[in-house]
């Protein structure tokens, strides 16, 4: 047999396919078993994956068919009479009854491949020797669906190859239309309460479209748990039982991930059910395009069409804006998300287009007190039970004053207790969450099943969407059968199950709030899950991966901090290759553009760390290479993942990317000549109080550059490369550590003065104590040490539960704080004894700040929410408000408060106890970086959209700095009220006057600018690009000299003793600029 079609996507078998076009219902059995091998090839359970990865041949078909036996020849010789390749004719009975078996399972009768295999069954009695030839090709039988619509790309390169990317919408509809009706029908379950207002609210702002007294567009949203999707579930169920609107809904949600969360499934679905109501006959148009024309137009015969878009936060990307400018007569969109009050994350962004005339939106909130009670009240009476005293505020202050989904959970069990005449027992000790999220799994740790049970609960708590049962051996090394787990466990999840056993069976946590509250409770156990992911899936060949690990493996090992391991896979040709064909064109773009997106925040950390451009640089060329080329790339529409990861990150060099290269500057740039000491990239650090510089790479050798000398002087070698060096305050010398955990202390002139041995593999990093007290020194993997000033080990510190990725020294070396991206904090007292482990952040914690009082530390994480902390560990307040990831964090003059910036492009004042101040809402992406103005006078900030803001001293939104045309990298302040300086992607400069007035455009970098270095006397700045150039410009703007590096490469530039000589590092070169008493340009 030859291979037929490449898979044909989406959930193809469905009750509406039993017979299209082209199917051979009355054709001989010769007719019916090629359709179903070459054409539909059809599979047991449907899936596409199956169909996509092991397509029908007369092997495997066979292998299939007799199981164990060895006679193949005569097999095949059978085989061929049944196909009508030779004279024979049909199966006798009981090999039809096999052929059946191995095309639709066996129990086909008790499914939706009945009819087929009755058609089979009839077909044989027709068909005897002689009678059945076969009468359909395969070209024509697909270009009889094609023309249908039930294929939309058909690309024909032979006469037997054909590949068919995916079925028509009708029939994507179909499968989604039944997975949202779950969906609706779940979040219905026991009624819905406390809502009564929102409810009218809605209610009114339709009723007001319906008048023509509004656009029609309202948007709804919430933070995670709050109850949205059960409130639009409730409003268009009531409506459509009362029919006084007609009602298209969609609701994305990632326990159904393959028929809900796609542009597609939400297009197909919400045009299938708004052509309904027009009579609109579907055909082959875009389904987008479609939705436009259709929602233009006034509903026929009078209707009124209410359509509802829920979780747009839970599709697979972006959902873009797909209305017309004005909607039709009679016409209304709701769209409903996650979003905090009064924040617009990114996935919102399209449905806001023009910030100074924003939509209708309602921020829906927690439950009041009475709102609660009547949630509380309403369930008991359901049940025909008393409702003790008291309850309703009981669970209105365990749930967090009103967290909707706590509180429905938390009635439920009180439900339960109370049949059974036990005590109502909440977790309130303390009242949160957490406190309760801590005591269901107390109770869960009690049974008997649990060691079992344990390693799925723990691994559904880091699954980034519903898991596929049947992957769960390779996943955890275990089978999972849900309908056999406890109810004190399945009571958490979501089990999908397809009644028509078409797509598989998938399992996650009822909601993402209860997998982050419970992922919280586990503590390390959590971790764990993660690291025992990643172990068994890389002991693994590609070849047995499961689907979950191609989507996600790579970001699992950044949660566990392992960002060199993702690396290796990101920019790995081979896994690149093989992602694509396990994923397909359509999603791997996606997925591999979201993976590169977290990757790279490290960098944003980290000041854009060069190997991040080296390496995804590398990925997008072996990417390009799976796509064809780059010019045909940019007609796709995945081409648009990357074009936004550019945009997003600001780490691609497009001169790289696109060719483009901007005018050369006019003047004739110095070659800067370098001095080759080290071999390969070299680092450094100017050393304090006019030191010198020092200079190392990972060759074993460190040099030390004294004011105004031309080379360096070489010092001892490390027995293995050098990881990093410090400069010790009061000009006391310098430290350096290895890759073999050995550290060397030396001397302002660079004599050796200690040697330390840590033990360790490696050493992550080192501290000097305060008043030069001494050092502290850390890995990783949760090991710390502490050295007295002259180098001897005073303390080793260990966290073994801990991974560590940063310490900071608290104030008077009262302690020391270690945080890690499993979520936990470790705290240790200055002489290094450990205090109880801290579970700080769902997700990791991203920095920790040490207040100025010294009265204790700030942190922040992946849950995006701040928490203050005492020295001791004593937890304060949590600074809840940030919708996205918070990239930076700084403390007021004074200890006044806090200022945070977030990757969603606003930045939030705080009290010095963790009181929310002004929400600073402008910047429409990223906020990069922020800093304080002198004397209180406000704030400035800059963002990855390539505007500056200035803010009030209380957060008042001031005046929006525009003129880049790219990314701002990074803002000062000039002295003497000079205004302001930035630089930016977009390879310009840009002076700014105080009130942020714009001034002069400093062009000549081809490339981004990656630093700036103010001159000490004032009197102009350097800069330095990824074009491989340094520019000297005075205070004016005007460019006074250059220089060329010979390789291409500006690494670092920093100043070397007198305030004219600056020493630039570039590549395995070291060059010494003199900055010239006349400039080279006038």
């Amino acid at each position: 047999m030859k291979r037929g079609l490449d898979g044909l996507g989406g959930n193809a078998i469905l009750k509406s396919f039993q017979n299209p076009p082209g199917y051979p219902k009355d054709g001989t059995y010769a007719d019916l078993l090629f359709w179903h091998l070459e054409v539909w090839r059809t599979r047991p359970d449907g899936s596409i994956s199956k169909r996509g990865e092991l397509p029908w041949d007369e092997k495997s078909f066979l292998t299939e068919l007799y199981k164990d036996s060895k006679n193949t020849e005569s097999e095949g010789k059978i085989f061929r009479n049944w196909i009508g390749e030779t004279d024979g004719g049909a199966p006798n009975s009981v090999n039809a009854s096999k052929v059946a078996d191995a095309l639709f399972g066996e129990n086909w009768k008790n499914s939706i491949f009945e009819p087929w295999g009755n058609d089979l069954g009839e077909a044989r009695k027709r068909s005897g020797k002689g009678k059945n030839s076969r009468t359909i090709t395969l070209d024509a039988a697909v270009a009889e669906l094609a023309a249908a619509g039930y294929l939309s790309v058909v690309i024909s390169t032979n006469a037997h190859q054909v590949r068919i990317d995916r079925p028509h919408r009708t029939h994507i509809a179909s499968a989604t239309s039944h997975d949202v009706n779950r969906i609706t029908k779940a979040l219905l379950k026991g009624g819905v309460y406390g809502r009564a207002s929102e409810l009218a609210t809605v209610d009114k702002f339709v009723e007001s479209r319906m008048r023509g007294e509004n656009d029609g567009l309202l948007v709804i949203t919430a933070p995670a748990g709050f109850g949205k999707s059960a409130l639009a579930a409730e409003w268009c169920c009531r409506n459509i039982t009362v029919s006084k609107y007609r009602v298209a809904k969609h609701f994305c949600s990632v326990s159904y991930p393959h028929t809900t969360t796609s542009l597609n499934d939400i297009h197909a679905h919400l045009r299938k059910q708004i052509a309904d109501i027009y009579g609109d006959q579907i055909d082959l148009s875009r389904d987008r395009d479609a939705l436009v024309d259709l929602l233009e137009l006034e509903p026929p015969n009078g209707q009124k069409l209410v359509v509802w878009l829920d979780g747009i936060d839970e599709a697979r990307e972006t959902v873009p804006f797909f209305l017309p400018e004005v909607l039709g007569k009679n016409v209304c969109v709701i769209v409903s998300a996650r979003a905090d009050e009064g924040v617009t994350p990114a996935y919102l962004a399209p449905w806001f287009p023009d910030p100074k005339a924003p939509l209708p939106r309602h921020d829906l909130l927690k439950l009041t007190l009475l709102g609660v009670e009547e949630l509380v009240g309403g369930l008991f009476q359901a049940n025909g039970l008393a409702l003790p005293d008291g309850l309703g505020l009981r669970i209105f202050n365990s749930s967090e004053q009103g967290y909707t989904l706590f509180a429905r959970i938390m009635t439920d069990d009180a439900i339960e207790a109370v049949k059974k005449d036990k005590i109502i027992d909440l977790g309130e000790a303390p009242e949160s969450l957490f406190g309760y999220a801590k005591r269901q799994l107390e109770k869960l740790e009690a049974m008997k099943e649990w060691p079992e049970i344990q390693p799925l609960f723990a691994f559904l708590t880091i699954a980034r969407e519903a898991v596929r049962v049947d992957e769960f051996p390779e996943l955890i090394d275990r089978s999972v059968f849900p309908k056999l787990l406890p109810h004190q466990v399945s009571r958490w999840f979501t089990h999908v199950v397809d009644d028509q056993r078409i797509r598989p069976e998938l399992l996650s946590f009822a909601h993402q709030k209860l997998s982050e509250v419970f992922g919280r409770a586990l503590g390390t156990e959590r971790r764990d899950a993660i690291r025992k992911l990643c172990a068994n899936i890389a002991k693994k060949s590609y070849d047995e991966w499961p689907t979950y690990a191609w989507r996600h493996l790579p970001r699992h090992l950044l949660d566990l901090g392992h960002k060199h391991d993702a690396v290796n896979y990101l920019a790995n040709e081979r896994f690149i290759s093989a992602r694509f064909k396990a994923l397909g064109e359509e999603l791997a773009p996606a997925i591999m553009a979201a993976d590169w997106r977290s990757w790279l925040l490290w960098g944003l950390r980290t000041n854009f760390e060069s190997d991040a451009q080296i390496n995804l640089l590398r990925h997008l060329r072996l990417w390009a290479i799976h796509s064809q080329t780059l010019k045909e790339l940019a007609t796709q529409k995945s081409f648009g993942h990357w074009r936004q990861l550019m945009q997003d990150v600001a780490l691609i060099k497009k001169t790289e990317i696109t060719g483009l290269i901007h005018p050369q500057s006019k003047f004739l740039p110095t070659s800067l000549t370098g001095i080759d000491r080290h071999g390969e990239f070299a680092k450094g650090i100017e050393l304090n109080d006019g030191g010198g510089f020092l200079s190392w790479n990972r060759d074993c050798t460190l040099q030390i550059w004294k004011p105004k000398d031309k080379e360096g002087l070489e010092l001892g070698k490390h027995e293995n490369k050098i990881s990093g060096a410090l400069a010790l305050k009061g000009a006391m010398g310098f430290i350096s550590w290895d890759m073999n955990g050995v550290l060397r202390l030396w001397g302002a002139s660079g004599e050796i003065k200690a040697v330390m041995h840590s033990q360790e593999e490696w050493i992550d990093g080192v501290l000097q104590l305060e008043n030069s007290a001494g050092f502290l020194s850390w890995c990783n993997y949760g090991a710390l040490r502490l050295w007295s000033a002259a180098g001897k080990q005073i303390r080793a510190m260990r966290s073994p539960e801990s991974y560590i990725s940063n310490v900071r020294i608290l104030s008077n070396n009262k302690g020391f704080v270690a945080w890690g991206y499993d979520g936990t904090i470790q705290i240790w007292s200055g002489a290094g004894r450990k205090k109880p482990l801290l579970y700080a952040h769902i997700g990791g914690v991203h920095g920790v700040l040490v207040l100025e009082d010294g009265k204790g530390f700030l942190s922040w994480g992946a849950d995006c929410a701040l928490q203050l902390w005492g020295v001791t560990g004593k937890e304060g307040p949590t600074m809840l408000g940030h919708e996205d990831r918070i990239l930076g964090v700084l403390e007021l003059e004074n200890g006044t408060g806090f200022l945070s910036w977030s990757a969603n492009g606003t930045l939030r004042l705080w009290g010095r106890k963790g009181e929310q101040g002004v929400d600073m809402c402008g910047h429409t992406d990223s906020v990069l970086g922020a800093l304080v103005l002198e004397n209180g006078a406000g704030f400035l900030s800059w963002s990855l959209d390539g505007t500056l803001r200035l803010w009030g001293p209380k957060g008042e939104e001031g005046v929006e700095m525009c003129g880049h045309t790219d990314s701002v990298l990074g803002a000062l302040v000039l002295e003497n009220g000079g205004g302001f300086l930035s630089w930016s992607l977009d390879g310009t400069l840009r002076l700014w006057g105080q009130k942020g007035e714009e001034g002069v455009e400093m062009r000549g970098h081809a490339d981004s600018v990656l630093g700036i270095l103010v001159l000490e006397n004032g009197t102009g700045f350097l800069s330095w690009s990824a074009d491989g150039t340094l520019r000297l410009w005075n205070t004016t703007g005007k460019l006074l000299n250059l220089w060329l590096s010979p390789n291409g490469t500006i690494t670092n530039v920093v100043r070397h003793g007198a305030s004219d000589h600056y020493l630039v590092l570039f590549g395995k070169h070291i060059d010494i600029v003199h900055l010239p008493n006349k400039p080279m340009f006038q």
